[in-house]
């Protein structure tokens, strides 16, 4: 018959590392940071060292996570999420096995990563053996996932300098505008900027704008004719944009001002008279119809 201290044993509270002990089943996640290292193995590489490190720990993978490029910058990644919601609907998963842990994460220390701590699910690096279950140990791969933060905030500083200069030598640099065809495109060199045959009408609707202050509506409707395919609504911000005159303005060269290397669709002049007009505010009996502060503009057009 038990005595009383074996009985009273059974209401002893578990430690959290003899919870994970139990927990023998674990999820894969790989990933690479840009399309171009698709091309090469480097996902085959991260999936089977992977692979080997759970062989190894007598680990059971049951799903796979990943195999594409999905960037690190945030948590905000679609394979990503989907792991993260499949080890919270499974309880039983234990483990999360991924090549290093700058393919987890290069934010640092996320809330995501604390609370898969919290749901006894622990991080292993394939090629970065650490054991975990010391203060110090923790504390090495807190390092390590911090030190991956701090890699890509300089590689971010490195690519926002680039496209300063870039900027600043006339080369437009990010989406390409519309109206414009990129001739480089897939090259590996800079945008080398051709007009379309949208920026062909696109240059029209100045023209109209400035010599006859025609509502966007009925320049649109006039353009739609010959092929033009966007609503009304964008010549605003068509209008506006200084690189339609040759120009190129941007939030990183805040306060600048630079001669574009590519070709414009319209003179200066032309660009300054129709934002003239959509600038004007007149009160009274005339008003420009194409002033977009009226009440209820948003709702309505002058026809």
């Amino acid at each position: 018959m038990k005595d009383n201290q074996e009985i009273l044993q059974q209401f002893a509270k578990k430690g959290n590392q003899s919870k994970r002990k139990n927990k023998k089943l674990a999820v894969i996640y790989t990933r690479v940071s840009t399309k171009e290292q698709v091309l090469n193995t480097s996902l085959e590489v991260q999936l089977e060292h992977c692979n080997n490190c759970a062989k190894s720990k007598g680990f059971t993978v049951v799903k796979y996570f990943g195999g594409t490029n999905e960037s690190a910058k945030t948590d905000i990644r679609k394979e990503f999420s989907e792991m993260i919601a499949y080890i919270r609907k499974h309880k039983e998963i234990g483990y999360i096995i991924t090549y290093n842990f700058k393919r987890f994460s290069r934010t640092g220390i996320s809330k995501t990563y604390l609370d898969l701590l919290e749901r006894e699910v622990d991080i292993i690096s394939a090629t970065q053996e650490i054991d975990t279950s010391t203060p110090t140990r923790m504390f090495q791969r807190h390092l390590y996932m911090e030190m991956a933060r701090m890699d890509n905030e300089d590689k971010r500083k490195s690519s926002i300098h680039g496209m300063q200069k870039r900027l600043r030598s006339g080369v437009v640099t990010g989406a390409i505008p519309f109206g414009y065809t990129n001739i480089n495109s897939g090259k590996g060199n800079y945008a080398k900027l051709v007009i379309n045959e949208q920026g062909k009408l696109l240059k029209k609707a100045f023209e109209l704008k400035a010599k006859h202050n025609l509502t966007h509506r009925e320049i649109t409707e006039r353009l739609q004719k010959f092929g033009w395919e966007k609503g009304c609504k964008k010549l605003s911000d068509y209008f506006r944009n200084p690189v339609y005159c040759g120009l190129i303005v941007s939030t990183l060269i805040p306060d600048e001002v630079i001669e574009g290397k590519h070709p414009p669709l319209v003179s200066k002049e032309v660009f300054l008279k129709v934002n003239g007009i959509l600038s004007q505010k007149n009160y009274g009996g005339n008003y420009n119809r194409d002033e977009e502060t009226l009440p209820l503009k948003q709702f309505m057009y002058a026809a």
